[in-house]
């Protein structure tokens, strides 16, 4: 669930980065938006996830007491990036921490997912104008796969409880819609 809250948010900053314009009534002429939407509102009901898109871009939503562990936390990042820690040391415990972590990894990522998505607004190339396009693929895959570890700490830090859900429990107790979000896209390209 974490995962898909983080890839939505992702995907609908990319097309609307004007957060304080996401509202239901705002993208109701357009689904692609609506759907990312609504699935985003559905998950952060089922994470815990209390306020606004705002609170959830900038972590504030961890000022929660008891949201997580800073030592789980500690740990997810050693395991991911080690090499972090070689010169620092956690004097005390605190959610400021987790908060200023998720803040900058969440904006990193939406600046990675930007840049990666840079491509996707070629709808057809072939012979020399597919090299660009090959080249940023290559580049894109390993940055992506370079960016697992800080997703890996996002997952953490959205979802520390881990709780779960299946598919029909997130329709029926948080209004999650199930719908075909690529067969969407396709339709309003």
């Amino acid at each position: 669930m974490e995962k898909e809250l983080l890839q939505r948010f992702l995907e609908l900053y990319t097309l609307s980065d004007d957060i304080t314009k996401w509202s239901v009534a705002n993208f109701k002429n357009n689904p692609p938006r609506l759907h990312r939407l609504q699935r985003i509102d559905s998950l952060m009901q089922a994470l815990e996830i209390n306020g606004s898109y705002q609170e959830l871009q900038y972590g504030e939503f961890l000022y929660e007491e008891g949201r997580q562990d800073l030592a789980e936390l500690v740990k997810r990042v050693q395991e991911n990036y080690g090499t972090a820690f070689d010169e620092i040391k956690i004097e005390e415990e605190t959610d400021y921490y987790s908060q200023f972590m998720f803040e900058m990894l969440l904006r990193y990522r939406i600046k990675l997912h930007q840049l990666v998505s840079v491509k996707s607004i070629v709808l057809e190339a072939f012979g020399m104008n597919f090299i660009p396009l090959k080249i940023m693929s290559d580049i894109d895959t390993k940055l992506i796969k370079e960016a697992e570890g800080i997703d890996n700490i996002l997952y953490y830090l959205l979802n520390p409880k881990g709780i779960r859900y299946t598919t029909a429990e997130l329709k029926t107790k948080f209004h999650y819609p199930e719908v075909d979000l690529d067969e969407i896209d396709l339709e309003w390209i």
